[in-house]
């Protein structure tokens, strides 16, 4: 009998796929935006994020929950992206404690520049091996996120 700590056969199974799966398409498209001199995917993905954000600004709590990264793992590539003049962090008005993340232009040209190489990459490793299932894919993630992460959708 199963315990309450314990994962079925399929349970496993589907979760270390999950695992590998992630990894191999983030290393897959990395891999893919580095040959041409693009942006990793994490760095892609904050900018991104940016863009998409009111007045291309968010505060670096909100950022970090919408890229999923742990405050001091933001922070690292805040650094990174700021020494790269991509974007630059301003103070909250209204919260002295509170700090922005701010596009710049230059940020903004990136991605720009980065989202054929990007698009590509992420047909070729991750929707055209879905198939038919990426409706069914995407019906199943919603289920695992959270509200506040839904929202923000930028064309």
């Amino acid at each position: 009998m199963m315990t309450m700590h314990e994962l079925t056969a399929c349970q496993r199974e589907a979760w270390r796929r999950f695992l590998t799966a992630h990894a191999r398409v983030i290393e897959t498209v990395d891999k893919a935006l580095a040959a041409e001199g693009q942006p990793s995917v994490g760095d892609l993905e904050v900018l991104v994020v940016l863009r998409c954000a009111p007045e291309r600004r968010l505060r670096m709590s909100e950022l970090a929950a919408r890229v999923a990264l742990s405050r001091s793992g933001l922070t690292r590539q805040i650094d990174r992206l700021e020494r790269l003049g991509l974007i630059e962090r301003a103070h909250c008005p209204k919260d002295r404690r509170g700090t922005y993340a701010v596009l710049l232009g230059a940020g903004l040209q990136a991605v720009e520049a980065a989202m054929p190489a990007y698009v590509q990459a992420i047909q070729a490793s991750f929707i055209e091996p879905m198939g038919g299932a990426m409706k069914g894919l995407a019906t199943a993630l919603e289920g695992l996120l959270a509200e506040d992460l839904r929202t923000g959708a930028c064309d």
